[in-house]
């Protein structure tokens, strides 16, 4: 059984997270990846998928030849950008534990995922093991709403079923079950007056928003469904009755019918706020990215447990809340489940790399592809 070079593996991910790359900005990362990738004989692109999201980077697509061409392709994806504050990190190492140095992230989400396809491609190359031909796509602007995978063209992909390496949690928790989740953009219109001459007069958008709000149900709805406002604003100064307030939000679920019905609550429910006050509603709603739902007995999920054997891991199959870029591939016809890389916190000052599952992690990635 081949071993991760835990050095080389901790090196690299070291490397990659004290490279400035939040959402957009992904310019450095990806030229860096481009080198890597080129450095172990993959045949490498980047496409212009961020110009119209304003981004400095596209995806970075790369194919690793493999030993076989009559076995089918297999897909690896990790994202190249982080959340804020993800600029100047520096990671500190403790025991068995990497963490940043406390003012920022830790950015393991998901540079974690990237140092682990480098490294499973280098152990195939010293190895000489037999694998099919890997596709490689480390995306960008993924945690801004799955840009890079949303602008990827699919046609570039040969690969029929995929991993994508960006979980928090153990490494032998595979998530085959996420939500589709819709984002909400709300407009309440009321009128403005003077507040302390005539605020008879006016209609305050923030009144009417809040009388909606309080009547609706939010946070758990049921076991497959959630729906937050988690924006609002509005306002121009205190000494006038608010003419317009904004709300932003979102609802998931696993069920597209449980969705569609509690949006459309949420929208009966400020409709009738506004109506009974005189305001306007602008009610906006698009579907993000779409539920996938991948059956354990699948092939994705039969060489995970085949390969979960051969290292001592039981492999528990399980739905999560949250979207990634498999949402995407799914749709698009790429059977993907999301695998954990040993990283815990994410999005928080707390993140820390746990490196024993960091490392098992690359070692399941590997006996999946040469399974």
């Amino acid at each position: 059984m081949a071993s991760v070079r835990q050095d080389r593996l901790l090196s690299e991910f070291e490397a990659l997270v004290t490279i400035d790359s939040v959402s957009l900005k992904e310019r450095e990362m990806a030229d860096y990846l481009k080198e890597k990738l080129t450095e172990l004989g993959c045949e490498v692109e980047e496409d212009d998928g961020a110009q119209a999201a304003g981004g400095n980077a596209g995806n970075v697509i790369a194919r690793f030849k493999g030993t076989d061409s009559t076995r089918s392709p297999i897909l690896l994806s990790a994202h190249m950008d982080r959340v804020t504050p993800g600029v100047g990190i520096r990671p500190v190492r403790e025991g068995n534990i990497i963490r940043s140095s406390g003012d920022t992230i830790l950015g393991a989400d998901d540079a974690a995922g990237i140092a682990i396809v480098l490294e499973v491609l280098r152990m195939l190359r010293d190895n000489r093991a037999d694998h099919p031909d890997i596709e490689i796509v480390f995306s960008f602007c993924e945690e801004k709403g799955l840009l890079g995978a949303k602008a990827l063209d699919k046609s570039k992909l040969r690969a029929k079923l995929g991993y994508v390496i960006d979980s928090g949690g153990p490494v032998n928790r595979v998530v085959v079950q996420s939500p589709s989740h819709i984002t909400l953009d709300v407009k309440i219109k009321g009128r403005a007056a003077h507040a302390g001459v005539e605020p008879e007069k006016g209609i305050d958008a923030v009144q009417v928003a809040a009388r909606a709000i309080s009547q609706m149900k939010l946070g758990r709805i049921d076991d497959e469904t959630t729906a937050n406002l988690g924006m609002i604003s509005g306002g121009r100064a205190t000494n006038i009755v608010c003419d317009l307030v904004e709300v932003r939000g979102e609802a998931r679920s696993m069920s597209r019918e449980k969705l569609e019905r509690a949006v459309a609550s949420i929208q009966e429910t400020f409709q009738e706020s506004c109506s009974a006050a005189g305001a306007i509603l602008e009610f906006g709603s698009e579907i993000e990215y779409e539920t996938y739902n991948i059956s354990p007995s699948s092939e994705v999920c039969q060489r995970l447990r085949k390969a979960g054997e051969k290292l001592g891991m039981e492999m528990h199959f399980v739905s999560a809340g949250g979207g990634s870029d498999a949402n995407i591939y799914n749709a698009q016809g790429i059977e993907c489940v999301v695998l954990g890389a040993g990283y815990f916190k994410p999005h928080t000052l707390e993140e820390y790399l746990d490196i024993e599952e960091f490392v098992k992690s690359a070692s399941l990635v590997y006996e999946v592809v040469v399974a």
